[in-house]
């Protein structure tokens, strides 16, 4: 029998701590009341930077990245340490993965398979919890930081505190943040962006898990992975795309239409608190009631450019939202231009996860460190190559 031998290399180690990251930002690092990721990436950004030497850090390619976190900093208004130490992390790993100093097969490899495994407990949770009564836990608040205490009852019962419905989101802290994550490992799965290819019953496995978290991001990032195979390369006949979309897409319907009628798995929970209201509470509007408070009734020049990053109110906000308040709107179009800047071709992962992220902006709290450090290296992780492969073709032309 042969003996298959992997070299761990910084790459790879590089790749796996990355895609673990978004699981152990709640986690407390030993005694200390610093999360376990962010040691971790402290550390990978440490050895990424050294990596980084003799290497163009200049590049118009990134020139957007540049150019949103000079601002950002210039809007800070205080506390300038913190945010440029905040600044440096995320730009050093979107110049890691734009020269590709992560290991890319173990990166996608990695996300996925976190991905199938969450979604793969989240139903696992949901099947004893409806038919025996019991919650299977699996995350202990001893083990999270103390500012994670609001999370306690759901990882210990299942049920957010005042709330009557059962919600699953296996090792992430909440079906949300469980969601913004898997739909990454969705696409991998659908599309053959890692190195086995096409793994639809993967895909199959997450789909589910991402609806049954109950989160009414995930069904909506559900069915936007899907409908992406419209735009992707894969199968030769863009009608044949279309239709295994519409078959797909529509089963995807009946099923979640069924689950609603008959009241299972909370179906008719999530839906409610989309279109509706359940328990007094709308998905929408609870995420943007802060809005209404801080973002009603400011002058011109509050709008354009915000009230600084060490004046945002301790509430919860939406990143958008929060970029507005913090930076204005010229720091929101920043951000915007900064992630679209990244789009190469249509048919790369990265692309798809830029536009995500734009999309997600407008609905979670992802102006945060745990957000911007994961998904804006992703997003930029293919922007050389293909700019590489353009000078190519140009060239053999």
């Amino acid at each position: 029998m042969k003996k298959f031998k992997t070299k761990l290399t910084f790459k790879i180690i590089y790749a796996v701590g990355f895609a673990l990251l978004p699981v152990f930002w709640t986690w407390r690092f030993l005694f200390t009341e610093m999360s376990v990721s962010y040691v971790v990436i402290s550390v990978l950004t440490i050895i990424a930077m050294i990596k980084l030497i003799g290497k163009k850090i200049l590049k118009k390619d990134i020139l957007g990245v540049y150019i949103f976190f000079i601002y950002y900093l210039f809007r800070a208004e205080g506390d300038y340490f913190h945010y440029l130490l905040f600044s440096a992390i995320i730009i050093v790993n979107i110049l890691a993965f734009y020269h590709h100093i992560e290991d890319v097969a173990v990166l996608r490899q990695t996300i996925m398979g976190v991905s199938f495994l969450a979604s793969f407990i989240v139903i696992l949770q949901n099947f004893i919890h409806f038919t025996l009564g019991i919650h299977v836990q699996v995350l202990f608040p001893q083990l999270a930081l103390s500012g994670s205490s609001g999370y306690a009852s759901l990882w210990s019962t299942g049920y957010a505190i005042g709330s009557s419905y059962y919600r699953a989101s296996a090792f992430f802290p909440e079906p949300s943040h469980m969601c913004q994550y898997c739909f990454i490992g969705l696409l991998i799965a659908l599309y053959g962006w890692a190195k086995e290819g096409k793994k639809i019953n993967t895909a199959a496995i997450i789909t589910i898990g991402m609806i049954l978290a109950t989160s009414s991001m995930g069904i909506l990032l559900a069915i936007a992975c899907w409908v992406w195979g419209i735009f992707v390369r894969g199968d030769k006949v863009i009608i044949r795309r279309m239709l295994n979309v519409v078959f797909g897409g529509g089963l995807l319907v009946v099923v979640i239409f069924i689950f609603y009628k008959l009241k299972l798995f909370n179906i008719y929970f999530m839906l409610g608190r989309i279109f509706g209201e359940v328990e007094g509470y709308n998905a929408v509007a609870g995420r943007n009631f802060a809005d209404g408070y801080y973002l009603t009734g400011l002058n011109f020049q509050q709008q354009l450019y915000g009230f600084g990053l060490v004046n945002r109110p301790d509430v919860y906000m939406v990143g958008m939202s929060g970029f507005r308040y913090t930076i204005g709107l010229v720091g929101a179009a920043l951000f915007i231009i900064m992630n679209l800047i990244s789009v190469r071709r249509i048919q790369n992962i990265s692309t798809a996860i830029a536009i995500a992220f734009v999309a997600i902006t407008f609905g979670a709290q992802t102006n945060q460190l745990s957000a911007l450090v994961f998904y804006l290296p992703l997003a930029y992780s293919q922007t050389k190559q293909s700019t590489e492969e353009k000078r190519r073709r140009n060239f053999e032309k």
